[in-house]
């Protein structure tokens, strides 16, 4: 055995180098803010390293300082050669850790010594002026790889020395207590601790290849190796040779199994989730794994009570009891050596099954069950309970596919590959290798496997498959389940309601999105529906007494025109709702039950802590594409799923809470799907048309109608909540060409659809559109409503908006003064239509850079919109970001109040809109101008670039909304002296023509005015004279041109140009 003292010594040593370093670390973290994650990484390791040998010494001065055992067990500890084997592997270790700790411990003086001793004193750490410079400095000096080589290092000493701990600890347990043959619980569970520590370092050895690693000490494994004790071992199939990843999985229920809390009843262990995902066979995994742990492993097939019967038959055989049931689970609970029982394929099929009756009595043995039902969660007993399974992450179903299609090249293009199929496939393992082998029998390529699958599931609609296909035994159970849902349907028994309930959200659901299925959408598609007709109503009721009134006074043409409006109204009153029969019958306990009979189906999941449902892309399509379901069929159920969805939607002036907002946010993904279904059942008509009429015009196409023209005016809506304007724009066209044409521009229903369409226009910055549309609807609304009616001020309101974006801020000035006056006089100044006009004028004044009575105005928006509609409502919040802005332009103590606002604005649009919506990223935007306002340059930079990538993304490079945020992340460059950068972005940002669809032919855009500027202060500060005073030019004639008929030359800007013009003329000198 290895010299006490020494293992002693070295373990000290150890702890005390680990410290030292762990120390150095810390200062070093403290200085350095790029290479933290490494950093706080080596302190884990070292921290964990430290742990390990302090247990090992522990265990070392217990087992031999201390009279604990007698002189038999002592003796016997002495001269066991496995015990010496572990001790001497122990000591080797110990000094290559110390080596590398020591070797790191110099690396770190080395480096980042001298960096940090301005800051680092006796113990403690001190800021000085110099910290900022210094964390520059360690960013730009640090080399990662070389912290992360160490780190995998330090790792695969403490992994290898916490294998030896866990065998020495079951090696003085066995000696104390005897043969290995009376295994406690407490030596399974370190058997189960040292094989899966074995397993994690192997594969850790296996994967890394940027450092040399060393495999598991010989004399650990050869303890793991005398555990072994199974005598039966019988599981429902052999592992796959293919068998890949779930190794998160393994280990959760590696952990449950064999959990140290104490358990009083059975050990047991639910898994449940959709057939194919893998249940079964990581069941078989684990048993394989950890065969040695169990005396028994033995299997129930649950399917039905003939295969229960003969397994538990099977499993009386090996104990030598009577052929049946009972006498099997009396044999098992009778065991005092661990015997591990699966009970496969408990899924409640048959009407009398109880799971529970299966379970053999007592406390004694571990049982593992697989189930499609999620409620039989509620048995498992140990660790979480229970694991659902649904689908494998991206890089293991990817090694899956190629592993079964036996394709060895695992080049960038070969993985991109296979992760589109298993993205098509849902990353649902029995798909996956059903791919492979479709790939590997040369019915296919990797490449082309995906139209290969969607060839298959157009033969499966038109019943032309083969049954001997492969991809038909992946959908097989989802088959037989539908199936037993619609024969239970149709038997019209009183208990099956719920069943053809069932069978009708299922269809409805595979026309949604297969996310976020919220319970809400449901209950609000029969809620909301009931209001609006409730409003239409009263709205009918109000028209119709106009109409009479208005009737008395007409000529003869004038009733001739109106009885032609008439007429087209007739030709749009809508069919009656397409809609499953428990919705249009709304019940919302019958709905839960129908939903959950699905559940423990597998059909769709429910997730517990969001409370929403979703179905596996499998299954969602299966359920489009079944043999059963016909084109015809397809559009009445797509047309189901869109009506929901519409119901669910509520038109202006109703749906303006919060909770309204958040549910549409929640739609965009399912109006998308619903859409895009709808579009590939028309084109697949079309083309059975065109099949049947070769030789004579086309007839029976669908005509946009005035459910059409509802639908897509709520779904607009939707788009244009989530900042998906072109899309929202495309479907408002539709339905603006159809309401105009059927009932002129001049009606209140035109009038809304172009308003909304012109908001669209404004927000992807195409102003002049957008105002030319505004001025139609204003006349429209003077003709039919009066001048001062709330609805014309609106758009005036709206109009003048417009103006201020193109930069004609004298015309939006007039039209700000005229719709505040009336609006003031008629509704008051309290009023919210009011508020937001008032609120707009301050932006104007910001143009302006009035920026203290800009500040007046929004206070006034802000606060009394507060009153109205709320702290956190959207407009509010606009009026609050408004005033941030206002107060960082008048600078001094008004910062610290435009950051807490900003903040406020940030969150609360993060909470309801999302953390990709345009007015969150305009809102981090400005956040970042105040931060680099209080001096937090890196910060502001940060958010700035973050918002940025995402603005281009989505909202495409040349949105204005971009190119402003990418002027005053220029400016922000300026502020921190890095100049090329700041010029090589202005340089692109003033190009004019990115701006000619905001501004007139004659005019200029107030945004460019401003990057002009930061360009014109970038060239200053760099002495660059000649090109500060060309810029300055260019300025001058901008804002000359801006705001119409000469006002900006009077503008406060101008002045200042001309100023700064002066300067740069007299630095330069004559010529």
């Amino acid at each position: 055995m290895a010299d006490p003292l020494s293992i002693i010594a070295g373990t000290v040593g150890i702890c005390d180098v680990c410290w030292r370093v762990f120390q150095y670390l810390k200062n070093v973290r403290e200085a350095s803010g790029s290479i933290q994650g490494e950093i706080e990484g080596l302190q884990r390791e070292l921290s964990s390293l430290r742990n390990v040998n302090e247990a090992l010494e522990a265990i070392y001065t217990k087992d031999h300082s201390t009279p604990k055992y007698n002189i038999q067990t002592q003796r016997r500890l002495a001269c066991n050669e496995e015990v010496q084997l572990l001790w001497l592997d122990v000591n080797g270790i110990r000094e290559g850790c110390k080596e590398a700790v020591e070797d790191l411990g110099r690396l770190l003086e080395d480096r980042y010594g001298p960096l940090i001793k301005g800051i680092v004193g006796k113990g403690e750490t001190k800021v000085t002026s110099t910290f900022d410079g210094l964390k520059k400095q360690l960013r730009r000096q640090s080399r990662s790889e070389d912290l992360s080589q160490f780190r995998l290092r330090l790792a695969n000493y403490q992994g290898r020395l916490q294998v030896l701990l866990t065998a020495l600890n079951i090696s003085y347990t066995c000696n104390i207590n005897g043969s290995a043959e009376h295994l406690t619980e407490y030596i399974q569970r370190l058997g189960y601790e040292l094989h899966s520590q074995i397993i994690a370092l192997r594969q850790d050895v296996k994967e890394t290849t940027s450092v040399p690693l060393i495999d598991c000490p010989s004399s650990a494994t050869a303890i793991a190796s005398l555990l072994s004790f199974n005598k039966h071992f019988d599981t429902p199939r052999p592992v796959s040779s293919i068998f890949t990843g779930r190794s998160d999985l393994m280990k959760r229920l590696g952990d449950a199994v064999f959990s140290a809390e104490p358990c009083y009843t059975q050990r047991r262990f639910i898994i449940y989730g959709l057939g194919g995902s893998g249940k079964t066979e990581i069941c078989c995994k684990f048993a394989q794994d950890h065969q040695q742990l169990f005396w028994g492993v033995f299997w129930v097939d649950a399917a039905s009570p003939a295969t229960v019967k003969s397994t538990f038959s099977r499993i009386a055989h090996f104990g030598g009891v009577e052929p049946n049931a009972e006498a099997a689970k009396s044999w098992l609970s009778s065991l005092d050596q661990p015997w591990l029982l699966l009970i496969e394929n408990a899924n409640g099929d048959e009407s009398d099954f109880n799971l529970p009756n299966l379970f053999p009595e007592g406390r004694r043995g571990t049982v593992l069950v697989t189930t499609r039902d999620s409620s039989y969660k509620i048995h498992g007993t140990v660790g979480s309970r229970w694991l659902q399974f649904e689908k494998m992450d991206v890089d293991e179903a990817d090694e899956l596919l190629l592993r079964a299609a036996s394709i060895q090249s695992r080049d960038v293009a070969t993985r991109n590959g296979a992760t589109v199929v298993s993205q098509t496939l849902g990353f649902l393992p029995l798909a996956l290798v059903h791919a492979g082998k479709a790939i590997l029998d040369g019915l296919c390529t990797l490449s082309d496997y995906v139209a290969y699958f969607w060839r298959f599931l157009d033969r499966v609609r038109k019943n032309t498959f083969d049954d001997d296909e492969s991809n038909m035994r992946v959908y097989s159970t989802y088959e037989i389940l539908f199936l037993g849902l619609e024969s239970k349907r149709d038997q019209r028994l009183k208990g099956y309601v719920a069943a053809g309930d069932a069978v009708e959200l299922l269809k409805v659901f595979s026309f949604l999105s297969c996310e976020n299925i919220q319970l809400d959408i449901l209950i609000k598609a029969v809620e909301n529906f009931k209001i609006e007709q409730d409003a239409q109503k009263s709205d009918v009721k109000q028209h119709v007494q106009k109409q009479q009134n208005a009737l008395q006074l007409l000529t003869w043409a004038e009733l001739l025109q109106k009885i032609k409006l008439i007429r087209n109204f007739e030709v749009l009153k809508e069919n009656p709702p397409v809609l499953p029969a428990v919705l249009r019958e709304y019940d919302i306990d019958r709905l839960r039950k129908a939903l959950t009979l699905l559940a423990q189906l597998a059909l769709i999941t429910h997730h517990d802590i969001s409370s929403h449902y979703s179905m596996h892309p499998l299954v969602h399509i299966w359920s489009r594409y079944r043999p059963e379901m016909k084109l015809q069929e397809q559009a009445v159920w797509c047309q189901a799923a869109a009506t929901t969805l519409t119901h669910c939607v509520l038109l202006p002036p109703l749906g303006t809470t919060e909770s309204d907002v958040r549910l549409r946010l929640q739609l965009i993904p399912h109006v998308t799907h619903v859409l895009r279904c709808q579009n590939d059942i028309n084109l697949k008509f079309e083309e059975q048309r065109r099949k049947r009429n070769k030789l004579w015009p086309l007839f029976g196409k669908h005509k946009f109608n005035r459910t059409d023209a509802r639908m897509y005016a709520k779904f607009s809506m939707v788009y244009a909540q989530g900042g998906m304007w072109t899309d929202a724009e495309m479907l408002q066209r539709h339905v603006k060409d159809f309401v105009c044409s059927m009932m002129g521009t001049s009606h209140p229903v035109a009038v809304d659809i172009v308003l909304a369409l012109s908001g669209s226009l404004m927000n992807q910055t195409r102003a002049n559109e957008a105002a030319e549309m505004q001025k139609q609807a204003l006349g429209a609304c003077i003709d039919v409503h009066g001048p001062e009616h709330t609805k014309t001020l609106m758009v005036m309101n709206m109009l003048a908006t417009s103006y201020v974006y193109g930069g004609r801020f004298q015309a939006a000035m007039s039209l700000y003064e005229e719709a505040i006056a009336k609006l003031t006089r008629t509704k008051g100044m309290s009023d919210e239509d009011t508020l937001r006009a008032v609120d707009g004028l301050g932006r104007l004044m910001m143009r302006y850079q009035r920026h203290g009575e800009a500040e007046s105005l929004h206070e006034r928006a802000a606060v009394g919109l507060e009153k109205v509609l709320g702290r956190t409502n959207l407009d509010t919040l606009t009026a609050k970001a408004s005033l941030a802005m206002a107060k960082l332009q008048l600078q001094g103590d008004k910062i610290p109040a435009a950051h807490d606002l900003i903040e406020h604005v940030y969150e609360e649009r993060k909470k309801q809109l999302g953390k990709e919506h345009p007015l969150t990223l305009l809102a981090i935007c400005d956040f970042a101008r105040i931060e680099a306002a209080l001096g937090n340059t890196e910060k502001a930079e940060e958010m700035m670039l973050g918002a940025l990538t995402i603005a281009k993304r989505n909202l495409g490079q040349d949105h204005q909304g971009v190119l402003m945020g990418m002027a005053h992340l220029a400016n922000l460059y300026v502020q921190t002296q890095r100049y090329q950068e700041a010029e090589n972005i202005l340089i692109h940002v003033i190009r004019p023509e990115k701006y000619i669809d905001s501004v007139r032919d004659d005019g200029e855009h107030p945004d460019r005015i401003a990057a002009l500027w930061y360009l014109m202060s970038c060239y200053s500060a760099q002495d660059k004279n000649r090109e500060a005073l060309d810029i300055s030019y260019q300025l001058y004639r901008a804002i000359e041109n801006c705001g119409g008929e000469g006002l900006g030359k009077n503008h406060i800007m101008a002045k200042k140009v001309l100023e700064r013009r002066r300067e740069l003329e007299t630095s330069l000198g004559p010529g």
